[in-house]
């Protein structure tokens, strides 16, 4: 009699510890990992908000390219209208950054090569053969983000309904890190952005491209 008990308590045990472990930011990423392998875009889009995180790329992208613009430029008067027009069209532009890299998401987890290029939009005119901006339509997006959970410095840090997955992609420089910040969802994670990984593929173009 007490051997079905214990065999009982075990059977309850696992079956809750399953059940709370599906209900873990943890989980939901392995879920992501798995459907990108698996290419389940259901899956995917289920723990994985491929707008909120294309939008948030696309603002980081921006303040990037405008920085570097403002750091590049003169402060005579000249200087500051090129500032003012290239901050205004690189705003303009948020929109067709956003839908690309949406693209590359999806082709990253349909396994299909994503020939939408931006250089064909109306809103591009010529400006995407800028080595910088050219990097959206080199597929590094989703490259980087096929690699990103396979480092090994991984580290989560939850706070009520937010989860930031810190991820160092470079032991030797502890600032090159990566936060995919995750909310809950009822009973399940998503990710909803991710910081830092278009600034990392900025400065490190070479080296992506050749993984």
């Amino acid at each position: 009699m007490k051997k079905y008990i214990v065999l009982a308590v075990l059977t309850f045990s696992i079956f809750f510890s399953y059940k709370y472990w599906k209900t873990t930011p943890q989980y939901s990423v392995q879920q992501v990992v798995e459907s990108i392998e698996s290419n389940d875009t259901y899956l995917f889009e289920k723990h994985f908000d491929i707008k909120k995180v294309s939008d948030k790329m696309s603002d980081e992208f921006v303040a990037y390219m405008t920085k570097e613009n403002i750091d590049s430029s003169g402060d005579d008067e000249w200087g500051l209208i090129g500032k003012k027009f290239a901050t205004g069209l690189f705003e303009l532009m948020k929109p067709v950054l956003s839908n690309q890299i949406s693209k590359e998401i999806i082709a990253l987890v349909d396994n299909k090569e994503n020939n939408n290029s931006l250089i064909s939009d109306s809103l591009s005119f010529g400006l995407f053969d800028n080595s910088d901006l050219n990097l959206i339509n080199q597929d590094k997006i989703s490259i980087s983000l096929a690699l990103l959970f396979e480092a090994e410095n991984i580290n989560f840090q939850r706070e009520g309904s937010t989860t930031t997955l810190k991820i160092l992609l470079n032991q030797s420089n502890e600032n090159e890190v990566i936060e995919v910040i995750l909310k809950k969802y009822e009973d399940f994670w998503k990710i909803t952005e991710i910081k830092n990984l278009i600034t990392f593929i900025l400065e490190n173009q070479e080296s992506v491209i050749k993984q």
